[in-house]
């Protein structure tokens, strides 16, 4: 793998229905935002661009050092293609491939991301220029990307899903089967985070 994989935490939405800044969500010590990355780290990719929105000021207080922090000044009312196209303007041009990390993915581990990093050169070689975890059938976050396909993600439309991107390009996903199911647990409601915390504390440390 050339140059090293740099996530891009996208931590800039307007958290209306969790009610409150949701990197800053705590975790028995930690935060929603540690804990993604405390993910990348141990798995891997490193150092994060991070963007920001709600409470911008308080979240970058309590990124690492080594962390790239930005901010989505339209975070209320642009979606997280926006953020993800601020996200590369900061990225390092040895940065490759891509980890794009929604921060309401508190669940995934450093051995999730460790997988797709692992998977990337054989899948790359074949062809594959996204990777993507999955489980049950079902695709989850986060998703390396090529960086080939950045023309494609600075082109969505401010609202438009990134998966736009990801759909126009299926036969080129190399999806990495995960044996739980933190790839596919999002956190936007409080009853979410609840559940989140709740899964949090039951599983090993």
């Amino acid at each position: 793998m050339r140059g090293r994989v740099i996530p891009i935490v996208l931590a800039a939405g307007a958290s209306t229905r969790a009610g409150q800044a949701k990197p800053l969500l705590p975790f028995d010590g930690e935060t929603c935002l540690s804990l993604v990355l405390r993910a990348c780290r141990g798995g891997g990719a490193w150092p994060p661009v991070v963007v920001l929105g709600r409470e911008a000021t308080a979240v970058r207080a309590v990124l690492p050092e080594e962390a790239i922090p930005c901010v989505n000044p339209g975070f209320e009312t642009s979606g997280p293609a926006r953020s993800l196209q601020i996200g590369l303007d900061h990225l390092p041009e040895a940065a490759a491939p891509i980890l794009v990390f929604p921060v309401d993915f508190p669940l995934v581990t450093a051995d999730d991301v460790a997988a797709l990093l692992a998977r990337w050169d054989d899948a790359h070689r074949r062809g594959m220029r996204i990777i993507a975890p999955s489980h049950a059938m079902r695709r989850g976050h986060p998703v390396l990307l090529d960086r080939s396909l950045v023309p494609e993600l600075r082109a969505l439309a401010l609202d438009e899903p990134i998966h736009h991107v990801i759909r126009a390009h299926a036969t080129e996903i190399e999806h990495v089967v995960r044996p739980d199911a933190w790839v596919l647990t999002d956190m936007d409601t409080p009853a979410d985070y609840e559940r989140c915390l709740a899964a949090f504390r039951s599983r090993p440390r």
